[in-house]
């Protein structure tokens, strides 16, 4: 599957020379994982965990027959981690209850295909606004964490692999498919300021409990014509 992604990551930039624009994109991105536990009389109780990280990556332009209006696709590596104890919980790994008394740090990798719609309105010639919206496939390349916490003989180490068959834990599922949207601003047909949010559509747990995904970023972007 890994080698799949990687071919479709280099038929999209290296279809991108024929098009309008390319945008060389990077920017500040924090994340939330929803879990949602569903009692057996149907009430839902929410457990949050923050995430912090950064983006990069590309976006290929393809103008369409609409004036403004383009197709745009990106090829984006994310980063991201969060010292958020509740992860363990969330995740109901067995080792929570002894690792929740230390520092649990969370690091995670993930590499994300949008493709969305794009309608720039030019309000100068210097300056224009944009508002897309469209969908993503994702795919988690790496979800580790670590905690170490005082114990009686010393200090005690702590780490998982959340994909590792031979672990004793729920974890992730790699793939979710999502929403995408936002708005920006261009300057002097060089630059981009951008803001935007993704929601993920799958339930990414193992377990009994639902998992989801969800960020918003912000950033810049460097266009080539």
């Amino acid at each position: 599957m890994k080698k799949i992604l990687a071919l479709l990551a280099a038929a999209l930039l290296g279809s991108a020379s024929a098009f309008a624009q390319i945008n060389l994109d990077a920017g500040w991105q924090r994340s939330q994982i929803i879990s949602t536990t569903i009692a057996s009389d149907g009430y839902r109780s929410y457990t949050y965990a923050w995430f912090n990280g950064f983006y990069a990556g590309a976006t290929s332009t393809y103008p369409l027959v609409v004036n403004g209006l383009s197709f745009d696709y990106s090829i984006l590596y994310s980063y991201s981690t969060g010292t958020e104890s509740d992860v363990f919980k969330m995740f109901a790994d067995p080792h929570y209850e002894a690792a929740k008394n230390g520092q649990v740090i969370t690091d995670e990798h993930y590499l994300t295909l949008p493709g969305t719609l794009n309608f720039r309105c030019a309000f100068t010639p210097g300056f224009a606004g944009y508002v897309f919206a469209g969908v993503e496939v994702s795919y988690c390349l790496s979800s580790k964490s670590y905690s170490t916490w005082p114990g009686l003989d010393g200090v005690n180490n702590w780490n998982v692999d959340h994909f590792d068959g031979e672990t004793n834990y729920n974890g992730y599922r790699r793939f979710d498919l999502g929403l995408r949207g936002g708005l920006g601003f261009e300057f002097a047909n060089l630059i981009r300021v951008e803001a935007g949010a993704g929601y993920g559509l799958l339930d990414r747990s193992k377990a009994d409990d639902l998992l989801h995904r969800f960020y918003f970023y912000s950033g810049i972007a460097l266009l080539f014509k």
